[in-house]
């Protein structure tokens, strides 16, 4: 909130009500002060679930004409110039103050990300109420602008959640009983001392491979996604580090037959990858925090959950962010390549890929070599790629991703794109001559630290992942008879305390994996269609922490 001057606004009596002036302007017109802003306010169009976000009120004009048409919709008041502050809390209409939220642009950050996350705001709409916006029109304009991002966020999200999240969940529930065996993120951080590649499956990497002297590749660090590992054994290309996020089962083709005991594996808790054996030397683990979750919190404050990175959804710009962590200082150079977010017509990715394999198992007269149908398959679309000069298919999804690395990592030092084909990154290009020219002058050979984690540190980690099972297991079990047979089952401090629809809610909350993956999985609640659905997961997360309890015991 800023104060430019010692001015003070102040009530100037016009023909038909009162402005105000202040800095030598008038905020309300001369003649009819309240007419401009009431016919926004009864043009304004405000469906249910829409938060209203209401910039510089001032007197307050035209607020009863919102208040008349809100049913289940929000508003918030922004004020960023400080007199101007004063005077709208003074002036702040007493039948509506109780359901007015009246902040600054900074101290309102958290009040929105409340009502976003609280799942009732499915929109938002903007009404100016005074001439005040002109001294902060760029801090209004930019916050109304996060506004609108953080509702699309939210729901984009619990979209994905629907999908996806409860197997995160699941995935996470069972990889805990394998991090003791796992080495801490801490052990590799700030290690690497050379260049490093990192290499995605699209059609550049292929150019890359073919063009540049294998010689000068292995003078780097290399960091692959899953679906290049296939393609880079091919040609010969030794290994550091591998990435992988995928939950599902279709990232397995991507390890069958792989002899890559040198490397590390890097695989997120939520992937299905980390508990499986397959041909790697060591196994990292990290954390793509795909939501707020109370659950991930407590594994946090128990010292299990390993690091945390943000979730950016694609194995390539969660590799990108990875490589960035593993280098020693932020001079050393980072290539990417093979990140294309796209494609031509006939070839989804580059040669020796899983996909590309699979390809060529089912080419027949019938099903040629060419994957032609991927450039029409529903969803498809045409896109110039980053020379501006040729066309390429791509999707909502892939594009998205392109556009999310450019504005993640635009400002990064030292990260370049080597990639001779696919959408624009954000970043600066270079070309194979000048990636060949800068690599023949390196010497440098030392690879990723890999550390051994101490004994000690493993059986103290196998203790506190034992003791959240069986933490969770008990009281998964208790919540279980609190659903079937009620007030009976509950405890006499329970029963002191609290009703049965409070000891039911206060155990969701800190196991909200049971239903962070329903539609309307935002927040728990005690209606008997809500705790049915909880009713059928908690069988399904038992037997996981069960099998996660009987691995261990195992190990």
């Amino acid at each position: 909130m800023t104060d430019l001057s010692d001015e003070k606004p102040s009530l100037v009596s016009v023909s038909q009500g009162f402005s105000v002036s202040y800095k030598g302007k008038y905020l309300y017109s001369r003649y009819n002060p309240e007419r401009a802003v009431k016919a926004a306010a009864e043009s304004l169009s405000i469906p249910s679930g829409t938060l209203v976000v209401v910039f510089s009120p001032v007197l307050w004009y035209a607020i009863e004409s919102v208040f008349e048409k809100l049913d289940d919709s929000f508003v918030v008041a922004i004020e960023n110039e400080k007199p101007l502050f004063d005077l709208c809390k003074d002036k702040m209409p007493s039948p509506y103050a109780s359901r007015i939220a009246l902040f600054d642009t900074k101290s309102a950050k958290d009040k929105i990300k409340s009502l976003v996350r609280s799942g009732k705001i499915k929109r938002a709409v903007r009404l100016d109420l005074s001439g005040g916006t002109q001294f902060h029109r760029d801090e209004y304009g930019d916050f109304f602008a996060r506004v609108q991002d953080e509702i699309s966020i939210f729901w984009k999200n619990r979209i994905t959640l629907s999908r996806f999240g409860r197997i995160y969940a699941r995935n996470i529930m069972k990889s805990l009983s394998v991090l003791p065996s796992t080495l801490p993120f801490a052990d590799f951080e700030k290690s690497v001392e050379k260049p490093i590649i990192v290499f995605g499956a699209g059609e550049s990497a292929e150019k890359l491979l073919t063009s540049l002297p294998s010689s000068l590749i292995k003078k780097c660090c290399i960091i692959a996604v899953d679906a290049a590992v296939l393609p880079l054994e091919a040609h010969g290309i030794k290994i550091d580090a591998i990435v992988t996020v995928e939950a599902q089962s279709a990232i397995d083709a991507c390890f069958l037959g792989i002899n890559e005991k040198s490397a590390v594996l890097f695989a997120d808790v939520c992937s299905r990858t980390i508990r499986r054996k397959i041909n790697v030397g060591t196994v990292c683990a990290f954390c793509s925090k795909y939501d707020d979750a109370r659950y991930l919190e407590k594994l946090s404050e128990k010292n299990i959950l390993p690091t945390v990175i943000d979730p950016l959804g694609s194995v390539g710009l969660v590799a990108v962010r990875l490589a960035l962590l593993l280098r020693s200082q932020q001079s050393i150079p980072v290539f990417v390549c093979g990140l294309d977010f796209s494609y031509s017509v006939g070839a989804t990715h580059t040669k020796g890929a899983p996909a590309h394999k699979a390809r060529l198992f089912r080419t027949s007269r019938l099903l040629p070599i060419d994957n032609i149908d991927a450039a029409f398959a529903s969803g498809a679309e045409k896109a110039l790629d980053k020379t501006g000069a040729k066309t390429l298919v791509t999707t909502k999804n892939l594009s998205g991703y392109a556009s999310l690395f450019a504005s993640y990592f635009s400002q990064t030092q030292f990260l370049f794109d080597a990639g001779e084909s696919g959408l624009p990154l954000g970043i600066p290009r270079v070309n194979l001559g000048e990636v060949s020219s800068f690599l023949s002058r390196v010497d440098c050979e030392k690879t990723l630290n890999k550390a051994l984690f101490a004994s000690k540190q493993r059986n103290d980690l196998k203790k506190r992942v034992t003791d959240y099972y069986k933490g969770e297991e008990s009281a998964l079990l208790h919540l279980k008879a609190l659903l079937m047979n009620g007030e009976s089952e509950m405890s006499e401090s329970e029963k002191e305390k609290e009703s049965l629809s409070e000891t039911i809610l206060r155990f969701l909350h800190e196991r909200d994996y049971l239903y962070l993956h329903f539609p309307d999985g935002f927040s728990p609640n005690a209606q008997s269609q809500f705790l049915k659905r909880v009713r059928a997961e908690i069988d399904t997360f038992l037997k996981d922490i069960r099998l996660g309890l009987n691995q261990m015991i195992l190990e």
